[in-house]
């Protein structure tokens, strides 16, 4: 499983930070909250349940990161977003996965396949990926 925190300057500039999941038996503690409030979720058109939240409670504590340049997921699928991966995966149990699983569209149909399909490989415009150790209270304290 996958988290993406969308951020975007005033500027224009976007950028995502992306924490993997891997399942293990005890789950997440700091995800229930948000899994809570997941059957709230029926139509984002009416309004979304208020959550507060420390958000870097989502962060691992290893911060090496890989970056690279790439796009949103989603449409329009914006080029020139700076992307931020996470190495370390977070814990998720089964169940949390499961109840993810469960959400729906607008429709009322399980939201499933939501993603863009992969992007032909363009050799001309191939992008570095960058892995670098991160020192967390600098970061924290700076602008994406």
């Amino acid at each position: 499983m996958e988290l993406q925190l969308y951020f975007h300057s005033e500027e224009g500039e976007w950028g995502v930070i992306s924490i993997l999941y891997a399942e293990t038996r005890a789950g997440s503690a700091v995800l229930q909250p948000i899994i809570d409030l997941l059957p709230q979720l029926t139509n984002p058109w009416q309004g979304w349940p208020t959550l507060t939240l420390n958000v870097s409670s989502l962060f691992p504590n290893v911060w090496d990161l890989f970056r690279y340049e790439g796009s949103l997921t989603t449409p329009n699928c914006k080029e020139n977003v700076l992307w931020s991966i996470f190495t370390q995966r977070m814990p998720v149990s089964a169940s949390q996965v499961q109840q993810f699983a469960t959400m729906k569209d607008n429709n009322g149909n399980l939201m499933k396949k939501n993603y863009r399909p992969v992007k032909p490989l363009v050799t001309a415009n191939r992008k570095h990926v960058v892995w670098m150790p991160v020192n967390k209270n600098k970061m924290m304290n700076s602008a994406f």
